[in-house]
């Protein structure tokens, strides 16, 4: 049986807050007892139980799609990141080659470390910039774009930010999502193409 490439856990410890939580929250529901505040009796009830299934299940969900996903690589696609195991365990540039080889494609993805927010590439190197979660804005990312080429974001928070970064250069925007399938958490997504 051939090895599967492995990834990482985005968000570490979000996943890992997700699983305290969903046992916590049950926990103090049992020994929560209704209490009074004035005239009002505050009682509980099942709520902390629902919503320690729900951050279990989250957890769960995000565990799972960990696990079970796999990344498509585009021919001459060119990857850059800091390495940092804070957002995402194990990340390693010797780990995510292994895995592009896993996948078969080595001799179409190059590795590099660089900041998203200082690429080093000369300007209108790439038809298309793809930036998955990268929560500072890229602010110079534009100009690494050829003329009429896309640049395609998705995040959970941040995307406003980026649309106005984008619109601000004079890119049309186009949002897309938020998705529910095929990842979670939930991102949202636009698409900016960049003038001709």
């Amino acid at each position: 049986m051939s090895k599967r490439p492995d990834y990482g856990i985005d968000a570490p410890r979000v996943l890992a807050m997700f699983f305290v939580l969903g046992i916590l929250c049950p926990v103090l529901g049992i020994f929560a007892r209704p209490f009074a505040v004035g005239e009002v009796t505050v009682d509980f009830g099942y709520a902390p139980q629902i919503t320690g299934g729900i951050f279990l299940l989250e957890g769960v969900l995000m565990f799972v799609y960990v696990r079970l996903g796999q990344f498509r690589h585009r021919e001459g696609a060119v990857g850059i990141d800091i390495w940092s195991t804070k957002d995402l365990s194990g990340n390693a540039t010797e780990r995510t080659q292994s895995n592009i080889e896993m996948d078969g494609a080595g001799a179409q993805v190059e590795l590099r470390t660089e900041d998203a927010s200082q690429m080093t590439f000369p300007d209108g190197s790439f038809d298309v910039l793809s930036i998955l979660c990268v929560h500072n804005i890229p602010k110079r990312a534009w100009r690494v774009l050829r003329p009429g080429s896309v640049a395609v974001f998705s995040d959970r928070k941040l995307t406003g930010k980026y649309v106005a970064v984008f619109s601000g250069l004079g890119f049309s925007v186009d949002w897309r999502g938020p998705f529910w399938r095929g990842v979670f958490p939930p991102l949202k997504m636009f698409v900016a193409r960049k003038p001709s």
